[in-house]
């Protein structure tokens, strides 16, 4: 296969799960990052195959290429630094966000599992697990995020989700009266590493 002539300083490659006749699971697409048009689609994003198909292309107009985007296939940051050497290497928002949330999750659940799940003798969940398990959506909620409601009107009211003002509503499980605000704190409160997270 002939490569494509690189026309812009910016573009993207990503991966993208196809089912083809080859053995490769994955096909690789290159994109103009200005245009988002395709410049050329491979049949594999191995890395013995981009490296072979970039090769060809001449240094010159690699060495004009000033960023590449990705996902995190960890192959893409070494085929970048071997055949781009002017390139900076940026990881798509997408990605990197649905990395910081598995992390932030994986540390949730393991605290999950180190609290006690049951109150002793009663079968319920400690104040805690529930906590954890019920409200987990809180902890990826950013501080300014906004809740809509309707109010006695029939109105829509868009309010702070962590106002520490926001009417409360009563819990029975935790026995009292809280608001997102507080039930965020709580959480917070049940390990150091949820609050670092």
């Amino acid at each position: 296969m002939k490569p494509a002539i690189i026309q812009p300083v910016f573009f993207l490659y990503k991966g993208v799960l196809y089912q083809t006749f080859t053995n490769s699971k994955y096909v690789f697409t290159m994109l103009d990052f200005n245009t988002i048009e395709p410049i050329d689609i491979l049949p594999s994003r191995k890395k013995e195959y981009l490296m072979s198909y970039f090769y060809k292309i001449p240094i010159e107009e690699r060495r004009r290429v000033k960023m590449i985007a990705t996902d995190m296939y960890s192959e893409y940051r070494l085929i970048i630094r071997a055949v781009f050497p002017n390139a900076l290497h940026a990881v798509d928002h997408y990605h990197v966000i649905q990395d910081l949330s598995r992390k932030t999750d994986s540390v949730r659940i393991r605290v999950m599992k180190s609290v006690p799940k049951k109150i002793s003798g009663t079968g319920q969940l400690t104040d805690e697990y529930y906590l954890l398990k019920k409200f987990n959506w809180l902890i990826f909620k950013r501080p300014d995020s906004m809740k809509t409601y309707d109010d006695e009107f029939g109105e829509k009211q868009t309010i702070p989700l962590f106002d520490p003002n926001l009417k409360r509503k009563y819990n029975k499980k935790l026995n009292r009266h809280v608001n997102f605000y507080e039930i965020k704190n709580k959480i917070k409160a049940i390990h150091p590493d949820i609050k670092t997270a």
